[in-house]
């Protein structure tokens, strides 16, 4: 999948690489249902290649599926915990293995997180669109957007330290939220759920 990754991102220069990248997504997939009988990290390795090679190749793979596993398969080997990352089915982890779950994590909930927001960024576009919208459909749909932003991008235990895009997203959120709550609350007593 690596190598079908790479080859998809090349052919927008070359075509026929996309034909050597369907090849090299054919025979890794031959394997798939044998890799995926064992729930390890190169398990989550091979489903992160498979990640963004359907990512890339706008294949008929589902990657909000594929990142669902991803992020399922994170929870069930424990990288999502500090406590857990430590352990190794040999006892100790080293600093090497327990590095690399840290990236596999990390790798897994960023793109979790992207797809996110790519997806109500769009939803949110279409459904501004729409040409019979009432100014309080339209605040109510912005409401819950950015209720949805602030939620995905708040600090939490597991996430104690975020990235200043992701505190300047959430406080954006946070403020847009105030200032929605306010005209509703000088608007009237209208429901917003």
């Amino acid at each position: 999948m690596a190598f079908a990754s790479a080859l998809v991102f090349l052919s927008q220069e070359n075509r026929d690489a996309l034909v050597l990248a369907q090849g090299f997504s054919s025979n890794a997939m031959a394997d798939f249902s044998r890799i995926m009988q064992i729930k390890s990290l190169r398990t989550l390795q091979c489903l992160l290649l498979l990640l963004l090679y359907s990512a890339l190749s706008s294949s008929s793979a589902l990657t909000w599926y594929i990142s669902g596993l991803c992020s399922r398969m994170c929870m069930d080997l424990g990288l999502h915990s500090e406590r857990t990352i430590a352990v190794s089915g040999k006892g100790e982890s080293t600093e090497d293995e327990v590095d690399a779950k840290r990236r596999l994590f990390w790798v897994t909930y960023t793109f979790r997180v992207t797809r996110v927001n790519e997806q109500l960024a769009a939803w949110n576009d279409q459904a501004l669109l729409l040409s019979d919208l009432t100014t309080f459909i339209t605040e109510w749909w912005r409401y819950w957007y950015q209720n949805a932003l602030l939620i995905l991008h708040r600090p939490s235990p597991t996430i104690s330290r975020p990235d200043p895009q992701t505190l300047l997203t959430c406080y954006s959120a946070a403020k847009s939220l105030i200032q929605l709550s306010f005209i509703r609350v000088h608007k009237g007593p209208t429901d917003f759920t």
